[in-house]
């Protein structure tokens, strides 16, 4: 046996959550300092920023998620085991960075165990990505039609998501609720009939305070969600 041989590389851990480097997308270290090194994974501080963001009104539930991390390293946020209600997104790239504020205010939601997220961009490598958007579609108990004139202008989005959302949501499979990012002549289509987000309609966009608009459309959301998790 050589004597030349290569030691086993040490596996790093978050030091909130307890998980492995290999478990996370990214591992933070703490600046050297000469004391013990310490880790934060990159879903802990997703954790920490929603906590700053929302407040002490949500700190609780934020927390209590972060604690089943920390009591079994292979345990998600409990809206992927637990009662939650599945949220599909349908919307145009070019409105990607609205749909990631979305996401975010509705982080909340996520880590109370309430919701899981969907979108395209969380296809992985390898994975047939017309199969696994019609497969989240079919499941999903809520779809977001991110409402603006990229999206209506898709043949994709609008031609096919949001047709095929409407036949599950008037056979009464899912609630198809749109969200008016953009100002656009959404009104003259069959989108008119549903009750949309944010308030009277109003596109996110023309609001004064966008962030306000944001989470009108998450209360909105949040009355929906309850309603789902109280009939199941």
């Amino acid at each position: 046996m050589s004597n030349n041989a290569k030691p086993q590389e040490r596996t790093l851990h978050c030091s909130f959550c307890n998980k492995g480097q290999n478990q996370v997308n990214k591992l933070i270290c703490s600046p050297p300092n000469g004391r013990r090194k310490a880790y934060i994974c990159d879903e802990c501080v997703e954790v920490c920023s929603t906590v700053l963001d929302y407040g002490d009104d949500h700190a609780a539930h934020l927390m209590g998620g972060l604690e089943a991390l920390g009591k079994d390293s292979h345990v998600r946020p409990r809206s992927e085991s637990g009662n939650f209600v599945r949220i599909f997104y349908s919307y145009s790239h070019k409105d990607e960075a609205l749909r990631n504020r979305l996401e975010e205010h509705l982080s909340s939601l996520k880590w109370a165990g309430s919701i899981s997220n969907w979108h395209d961009r969380k296809i992985e490598a390898g994975q047939v990505w017309g199969t696994e958007i019609d497969s989240h579609l079919r499941d999903a108990d809520i779809i977001l039609l991110l409402v603006s004139a990229s999206f209506l202008a898709s043949n994709y989005c609008y031609g096919r998501e949001a047709t095929y959302a409407l036949e599950r949501h008037n056979k009464g499979e899912c609630r198809v609720i749109p969200v008016i990012l953009k100002p656009v002549d959404w009104h003259h289509t069959p989108l008119a009939n549903l009750q949309a987000l944010p308030r009277d309609g109003k596109p996110i966009t023309d609001w004064n305070k966008r962030e306000q608009a944001f989470l009108n459309v998450v209360q909105g959301l949040r009355s929906v969600i309850q309603q789902i998790r109280t009939r199941d």
